[in-house]
């Protein structure tokens, strides 16, 4: 588990270059299109003065609001609310457009680029749209807020994934309005990005999940993975505070086999979940964007087998509590009846 300090010092937080990439296709009409004007407005109140911004629109085409980077001034954000707030949906949706703009600029020296996508739309073409954003991403962090529930989920997960961020989606049951400022309250201050584990002379297998996001303010990461050995080891968590690269030593001890095992029992299952959600987000991308060339066949087995052996739900293995209990106890007593 890894935390920042409660409130980070200033200095440790990372300047952004914050990129909305807005949806406003005919299908954002009503309810989506005020979600993600509730979002922008508070995502624009958090920037520092140390960050930048832009805000891009995309339907049929992509229009920008300004063609590079604003400083956040008071000014600036009061231009950049202006135009979110005369937004207006119509149109299609090309979601590839939106991306071609957001990363048609270089980005501003000195700041992490956060790409932020708002969309309610069902967006299909995936691997194209996959590609385009691995050809394009560079250091850049990718979240998506989903609207409805008509949206692509496994296309913005990916997005997220691939861009060490996350995508949050707003069903019709949760108020959109509350979703909104949640994550635009989130994104306001990275602490730790790139961050990496330097395991040293500890003998780690399966590590979950395979991309690390990043860590902001108030959020907490959690990794799991197997180990051989015990005693004490020194492991290493690499990362970058504000472009910098830091590392923070955590020094681990680790029983023998067999020592103290009921206070460990649910850290298999929680690892086990987590492999089997990365096991399936392998095998809904498509063969050849996969990292590690793993086949379907290969992929449902090892979701199959830790199912079984964890005792857990999955698209393939499920369970059913049966109990016995004797009603007649002496057949010979029975009495028929004509």
């Amino acid at each position: 588990m890894i935390e920042p300090p409660a409130m980070p010092k200033s200095t440790d937080i990372t300047a952004r270059e914050m990129v909305f990439v807005l949806d406003t296709s005919g299908s954002m009409n009503g309810q989506p299109m005020e979600a993600s004007k509730v979002f922008m407005e508070h995502a624009l109140k958090n920037l520092r003065p140390d960050d930048y911004f832009r805000i891009i629109q995309f339907n049929n085409n992509a229009q920008e609001f300004t063609s590079y980077p604003l400083r956040a001034t008071t000014d600036n954000l009061m231009s950049g609310f202006a135009y979110v707030k005369g937004l207006y949906a119509s149109g299609g949706t090309e979601m590839r457009k939106g991306i071609d703009q957001a990363f048609s600029v270089e980005p501003k020296a000195d700041t992490l680029r956060i790409v932020v996508f708002l969309t309610d739309g069902y967006i299909g073409n995936e691997a194209t749209v996959l590609q385009n954003i691995a050809e394009k991403i560079g250091a850049a962090r990718i979240y998506a807020l989903g609207v409805g529930t008509s949206v692509n989920r496994y296309l913005l997960s990916e997005m997220g994934r691939m861009g060490r961020g996350y995508a949050r989606f707003i069903d019709p049951t949760e108020d959109m309005n509350d979703v909104a400022v949640q994550l635009a309250t989130k994104l306001e201050a990275p602490v730790l990005t790139d961050i990496s584990i330097d395991w040293g002379s500890l003998v780690t297998d399966d590590v979950t999940p395979q991309i690390i996001p990043d860590l902001f303010a108030g959020d907490s990461l959690r990794l799991q993975g197997k180990f051989k050995g015990y005693g004490t080891h020194t492991i290493y968590v690499k990362g970058k505070v504000q472009g910098r690269k830091a590392s923070l030593p955590l020094q681990v001890k680790l029983p023998q086999k067999g020592v103290n095992d009921k206070a460990a029992d649910s850290i298999p299952l929680i690892w086990a979940r987590s492999m089997i959600a990365d096991y399936m987000r392998q095998l809904n991308t498509p063969f050849r964007l996969r990292e590690n060339g793993l086949t379907d066949d290969f992929l449902k087995e090892s979701v199959v087998k830790l199912g079984l052996k964890f005792s857990l739900m999955t698209k393939w293995t499920s369970f059913v509590a049966v109990s016995k209990k004797v009603f007649n106890v002496d057949v010979s007593e029975t009495v028929e009846k004509d």
